[in-house]
């Protein structure tokens, strides 16, 4: 219901990523009533460098889980803006980390754009990160940017209320 009402107010496709097995994958998403949506295969691993869920998800890690992970990657070039570089990908992840999102930039396709949030469990551990992508003009209005943010940050405090109650 919460990803529902995300999709609802955005206009754009949720999905919900989470950090399983030493993979990032979405197991879940509510596509959008618009013309055109974007479908996320589920279950499929998705790149740290590409994902803006994967992203904030591992930016809200454990330094020793984080260094772990990115020691084990590979970083594969999808378009000119994807992060190929071990250095710039870990400074975004800082950045991730301190503003509380992280963003796709065009990073996984060109004319597209991501951002997720992370959500917590009971114990304060992200649990995984609650995400909406749309077309990249939307991210580029500044207006419409800080909208999709309070949007996604109440989404994600809804489903980390919801989760903490277990």
């Amino acid at each position: 219901p919460v990803m529902q009402k995300l999709t609802a107010k955005t206009s754009q496709t949720a999905q919900y990523a989470v950090f399983q097995n030493g993979q990032f994958i979405y197991i879940e998403q509510v596509l959008s009533s618009a013309e055109l949506n974007f479908l996320a295969q589920l279950y499929t691993p998705l790149e740290i460098n590409t994902s803006a869920g994967a992203k904030i998800i591992l930016a809200n890690q454990p330094e020793e889980i984080q260094e772990q992970y990115l020691s084990s990657v590979t970083l594969h070039k999808r378009t000119s803006h994807t992060i190929d570089n071990m250095e710039r990908l870990k400074k975004e992840l800082k950045r991730s980390a301190k503003r509380g999102y992280g963003l796709d930039n065009e990073e996984f396709s060109i004319g597209i754009g991501c951002m997720a949030a992370p959500v917590f469990d009971s114990e304060g551990q992200c649990a995984g990160a609650v995400g909406v992508t749309g077309y990249i003009e939307e991210y580029r209005d500044k207006d419409h940017f800080n909208y999709i943010k309070e949007c996604l940050f109440q989404a994600a405090g809804e489903i980390t209320e919801k989760l903490s109650l277990y």
